[in-house]
């Protein structure tokens, strides 16, 4: 429109409304299967710390101590290598 080829907003509103229709249109659905999905394999998984949030915190805090643990190994090798 700016450099004249068009005489009105026709077809600037047509792009819109296709593009709502069309990709936009599946995508909503994906999307709200994708959260439906994804926010029952999490309530299953809070399940298992019995719907108690101390359980979950405990074992999140057991894992990180257990990642600590494994970091502090790898780098006593790596300096033991270097040593050697």
């Amino acid at each position: 429109m700016e450099n004249g080829t068009h005489n009105n907003y026709w077809e600037p509103y047509l792009n819109i409304t296709g593009m709502i229709g069309g990709p936009i249109a599946s995508a909503l659905p994906n999307c709200y299967k994708f959260y439906k999905d994804g926010a029952k394999v999490e309530v299953e998984r809070f399940r298992q710390f019995n719907n108690n949030w101390g359980d979950f915190f405990l074992a999140f805090l057991f894992n990180q101590m257990g990642n600590a643990l494994n970091f502090q190994a790898k780098f006593t090798r790596i300096q033991e290598n270097n040593l050697n």
